[in-house]
């Protein structure tokens, strides 16, 4: 039997469904071009700072922080619907998942693996980021045929967000400034 929550997602028999979106979706639209040069120009800054937080406090403590906010920041974009607000959520959530993320994670990623299989290591973290994306393209395009674009946001940029986030708990801990020498598998 069927949860009422599932009945309620699927349109009506004989409508033509229409995906429903966010009250907030008119601002992305409309200023997106502005959004995109204001999170990229200045986040420009951010790559820089990731890097040297990653060097002051440990790369994956950066790293943690980062993916730890990115959940909880989709949500607020999500709800929040003043434009001055939701341009720096948006802000937020460009230098979380960018900016400081690669700050700290390129070197992060080549302190983890010793010379002889950093490049195989790096090669494998590629081939899982492109996974990931054709991964999140299909739940995307599922979910949203299924249901609508909040119920999809919700799904893929807050749960996932958020798992992903808890999930670089899971990271080891590389201690800032070692000699790559020193790495051993």
């Amino acid at each position: 039997m069927e949860s009422r929550l599932v009945n309620s997602l699927r349109p009506a028999r004989g409508t033509v469904r229409r995906p429903t979106r966010p009250p907030n979706h008119k601002l992305l639209i409309n200023r997106r071009p502005t959004l995109l040069l204001v999170s990229g120009g200045i986040g420009f800054f951010f790559y820089i700072l990731g890097g040297w937080l990653g060097e002051r406090y440990g790369r994956r403590a950066v790293l943690v922080v980062s993916g730890l906010l990115t959940g909880p920041l989709n949500l607020l974009l999500l709800l929040v619907h003043q434009q001055v607000a939701v341009a720096v959520i948006y802000f937020l959530v460009y230098q979380a998942t960018n900016g400081t993320w690669s700050g700290a994670g390129y070197a992060y990623w080549a302190e983890c693996f010793p010379t002889r299989v950093r490049g195989t290591a790096i090669g494998w973290l590629g081939s899982m980021f492109t996974g990931g994306l054709i991964i999140g393209s299909l739940l995307w395009t599922t979910l949203i045929g299924l249901t609508n674009t909040t119920v999809t946001w919700l799904v893929i940029a807050v749960v996932i967000g958020i798992a992903q986030g808890l999930s670089t708990l899971a990271l080891p801990k590389v201690p800032p400034g070692r000699e790559l020498e020193e790495l051993v598998v």
